[in-house]
């Protein structure tokens, strides 16, 4: 345990001491841990977009969705019309990381593709190798 004179020190450098959780995470349930993830994220919000990793997000808003649809599946007092909603956001978050997934691929397969057109490029004459990048400026854009 820290002194408070430690302490003290450390708030004043903006270096806080690690704090160990009052309970043990592996004891919980994926509920109360999503919970306690999306306290943990609404009290750290992202500075920019660029901050963000959208498949993290995405991912947990899809397990999110699965508990929620596992809950209400299972609890007879939920009307019919409700049950539907979660199984639609759920289904929603699925067809949102294929899409994801989709754009990573093709992008990924175009990076492999630019690579080897390159390496191609590099072997021609460098007047085929012009006569090609002409060409790629007019028409490729």
């Amino acid at each position: 345990m820290l002194s408070r004179e430690n302490m003290l020190d450390s708030i004043e450098s903006g270096k806080t001491p690690p704090v160990a959780a009052p309970f043990r995470l592996e004891n919980m349930g994926e509920g109360a841990l999503l919970d306690l993830r999306a306290q943990i994220d609404a009290a750290l919000p992202s500075k920019c977009l660029k901050d963000l990793d959208l498949e993290t997000e995405l991912v947990v808003q899809l397990q999110t969705a699965k508990q929620l649809q596992n809950e209400v599946l299972n609890d007879d007092g939920v009307p019919a019309n409700q049950k539907a909603q979660v199984l639609n956001a759920c289904a929603s978050s699925i067809e949102s990381l294929i899409r994801m997934q989709e754009k990573y691929h093709t992008g990924e397969r175009l990076k492999q593709i630019e690579t080897h057109l390159i390496d191609v490029l590099n072997r021609l004459p460098l007047e085929t190798t012009t006569q090609f990048f002409e060409w790629y400026e007019q028409y490729g854009s």
